[in-house]
């Protein structure tokens, strides 16, 4: 039902008064993409890895992903990984480096008893398909956005254990629109939401 059918007390000047809330800052990283609790209680993250405008043209950068035990306040590193800096560029302008890097986390449904965590990202790589006439140069070219499995230790993620789950055209002559995420639903089907930059074929 949408909230303005519910019959419930609204109270705009409380709702909007700080000093009825508790507020505890667990985060200071203006980077990041997502955030996911794990069964254990620890708070797991991934940034983009790169300013969302930089400067034009592709080069490689990295993002990471980092548990934090919200109890003792320790952050860990628990996985970096090479990303995709940047666009093709169109003609003789390169367009800024926008949006990709890390996108988004998801724990498995059984994943206390498999440590599985799926990654979605833009990996670095250095070739792209020329696909059709575009509105925005000669060509558009696709790379990919990646989602990947992998195993999560005690520790760490093991880089190791990546496994390829789905490749996701991405077209990189154009700005933006790179954004995903993962969600899992209750009967265990994982869903990947993509921008329009993305092509599904």
């Amino acid at each position: 039902r949408w909230h303005r059918d519910m019959d419930v007390a609204v109270n705009p000047e409380e709702a909007t008064n700080w000093d009825n809330y508790d507020v505890t800052k667990v985060l200071d990283q203006g980077d990041f993409m997502d955030i996911k609790v794990a069964p254990d209680g620890r708070l797991f993250y991934i940034t983009r890895g790169q300013d969302i405008v930089g400067t034009g043209g592709t080069g490689k950068t990295t993002f990471y992903i980092a548990a934090l035990n919200p109890d003792t306040g320790e952050e860990t590193t628990v996985l970096e990984k090479e990303t995709r800096n940047g666009t093709s560029g169109s003609g003789e302008v390169d367009t800024p480096s926008r949006e990709t890097g890390g996108q988004s986390i998801a724990f498995d449904p059984n994943f206390e008893e498999n440590d599985r965590i799926y990654v979605l990202y833009h990996p670095q790589f250095d070739e792209m398909d020329d696909i059709g006439g575009s509105p925005y140069g000669e060509v558009d070219r696709f790379g990919y956005m990646l989602l990947s499995r992998f195993e999560l230790t005690s520790e760490a993620i093991d880089p190791d254990s990546e496994t390829e789950i789905l490749r996701i055209p991405q077209q990189y002559d154009a700005c933006c629109h790179h954004g995903a995420n993962l969600e899992f639903d209750p009967d265990g089907n994982l869903y990947v939401s993509v921008g329009d930059n993305s092509e599904i074929v």
